[in-house]
């Protein structure tokens, strides 16, 4: 993503400055060169009426918009999203004098992977109680693009991690159960690292339960001796109706129901599982460690256990990643 030139301007009110943007050869100001202290005004009855206890500011030029978050004592953190690059220092200042009770966070100059990120760090939904947003007209006239992505990105890792949080919390004593069962079958499981790299130089198709799977069934079957077949424990019912037995199958889900997806199952096909799945006592099982802590921990007594969690919380995303595992050349 390109640096943006722009420069710190002095304005006629003493204290006060404004940000002269540079861009296509054009000058534009994000603030007032008479009176930017007025733009804290702007948004005050809005900021005021605020009840969650974090904010995401869609940019922010030198924050005189921002101020009256430092009054409102229900917001404990402000986040900006700034498109200008290394203005943290000129934004911090703005804050200095009024700042009592807010955490200011500043992401600046960061393209959409990098807000991701540190979206994912820095948003915990058991601990934050809600989130307000707030839009910088200017920076959003001047850079719409960018603020469109920006907003999409975020909207994306809210919803994902708050659907991740709640996904925990309502499957918490469940995971805990699986894992308390499966300890008991951690004899007759294998380190996943053990198959390592095991279709190294080989293609793969993973085959998940999506409703694609009944147009290309029979294809697969014309051509299932071309690859190595990974399949999702839910899609393993119409394999085994086709005639078609996979190489490998991956069950991660904790939910019981998974139990009928492998009833009567070919015992000699190898399954990938984990701790808090389901517990099925295969005959031949490989464990992937997650980030449940009991997994962990099983992780510390046995290390290099290896393991294909992609945090997604799906199979299909699990079983991309286990064929990466694995070394298949093409996927």
């Amino acid at each position: 993503m390109e640096d943006i030139q722009y420069a710190i301007e002095p304005t006629k009110e003493t204290g006060f400055s404004t940000v002269e943007v540079i861009l296509s050869g054009k000058k534009t100001f994000l603030h007032s060169k008479i009176n930017p202290a007025r733009e804290s005004e702007t948004q005050r009855e809005q900021i005021s009426k605020i009840t969650q206890d974090t904010v995401i500011a869609y940019g922010a030029g030198l924050g005189y918009t921002l101020i009256p978050v430092c009054n409102n004592h229900a917001i404990k953190r402000l986040i900006i999203i700034e498109r200008l690059n290394n203005i943290n220092t000129h934004l911090l200042n703005t804050f200095a004098k009024d700042n009592h009770n807010c955490e200011i966070i500043i992401l600046s100059g960061m393209n959409c992977d990098q807000i991701a990120t540190a979206l994912d760090e820095l948003l915990d939904f058991t601990i934050v109680k809600g989130i307000a947003f707030l839009d910088h007209p200017a920076s959003l006239r001047l850079f719409p693009e960018y603020y469109s992505s920006v907003k999409s990105t975020v909207d994306s890792r809210i919803r994902y991690k708050a659907g991740n949080e709640a996904t925990k919390k309502n499957f918490l004593s469940l995971f805990f159960r699986n894992a308390i069962k499966n300890i008991s079958q951690l004899r007759i499981m294998s380190a996943l690292s053990s198959i390592r790299n095991l279709w190294s130089g080989y293609p793969c198709l993973v085959i998940s339960s999506a409703p694609s799977i009944d147009y290309f069934i029979n294809v697969i079957k014309s051509h299932k001796n071309n690859f190595f077949i990974l399949s999702v424990d839910s899609a393993y019912p119409i394999l085994r109706s086709h005639g078609i037995r996979p190489d490998l199958i991956i069950s991660i889900d904790p939910q019981p129901w998974t139990e009928e997806h492998l009833r009567n199952m070919d015992q000699s096909i190898p399954v990938i599982t984990s701790l808090t799945s389901w517990n099925h006592a295969f005959k031949k099982s490989f464990l992937s460690i997650n980030s449940h802590p009991l997994s962990q921990l099983r992780d510390h007594t046995i290390p290099n256990i290896g393991s294909v969690d992609t945090h997604t919380g799906t199979d299909a995303g699990d079983a991309i990643a286990a064929a990466i595992y694995h070394g298949a050349s093409r996927i």
